[in-house]
């Protein structure tokens, strides 16, 4: 069979997965993958790790907080998608590669959700025998490389960002200033994890303030920033 005629098709698409218009692409796509993953999937198996006796109703539970964190990465990973383009990519352009990035997330979810259901039922295969366990394991290594490409692409983004912000500087004392901040409060005071009444340990506390500054802070220092910014454009045009 001759498969000449899809070879444009293929060279089409490797040129945009390789082009900068692409990024934008990646970092909604595995932010919104890598939230379902890590609050569906990771959290829930540290939760049943040190409760085993939650493992029971663990599905449902998993459910609601997949759904939470693939919200909140969708949110977050185009915002950062957006802020975040390559000089080269203009506005419209990169709206256009978010639309079609949540439009290709109809096959990128199920799959994390997948992922994130076996990494869920880690502790119920360990303690109760519920299933084979190489499903898991799979499941573990394609959480931690979902993870880690989000962590790549929005590393990226956030250096294209911070490039473009002209209160770059400031943002990135006050994002360090917030980080230390949580990490404090969160040690001092353990906060729970929703649905489950289990307080983090000292090092998912870290970890929660690290989230907390990605998905909370950095978005409300960047609004601010850019309004003062723009306030004060705008006082210096006047006077």
């Amino acid at each position: 069979m001759d498969s000449t005629p899809s070879t444009p098709e293929r060279g089409r698409l490797l040129r945009f997965l390789r082009g900068q218009r692409s990024l934008c692409a990646r970092v909604v796509i595995s932010w919104t993958m890598g939230g379902g993953v890590t609050a569906g999937g990771l959290l829930m198996a540290a939760v049943t790790m040190q409760r085993p006796e939650t493992a029971q109703a663990v599905l449902p539970v998993t459910g609601v907080l997949f759904l939470l964190g693939a919200a909140a990465g969708l949110a977050h990973g185009s915002l950062l998608a957006y802020l975040g383009r390559p000089p080269a990519v203009q506005r419209r352009s990169a709206l256009d590669t978010i639309l079609m990035a949540v439009v290709s997330l109809v096959i990128g979810l199920p799959v994390a959700w997948v992922v994130a259901a076996w990494i869920s039922l880690t502790s119920s295969i360990l303690v109760g025998g519920a299933g084979p366990v190489w499903p898991a394991v799979l499941a573990w290594v394609g959480g931690v490389l979902v993870c880690a490409w989000a962590v790549l692409e929005g590393s990226k983004a956030l250096a294209n960002a911070f490039r473009r912000w002209p209160d770059g500087r400031t943002g990135a004392i006050a994002l360090s200033i917030a980080l230390g901040v949580l990490v404090v409060v969160f040690h001092q005071f353990r906060p729970e994890i929703w649905f489950t009444h289990v307080r983090v340990t000292g090092a998912g506390a870290i970890a929660l303030a690290f989230v907390a500054t990605v998905w909370i802070a950095a978005p409300v220092v960047i609004v601010v920033l850019h309004l003062l910014h723009r306030g004060h454009r705008g006082g210096a045009a006047t006077a």
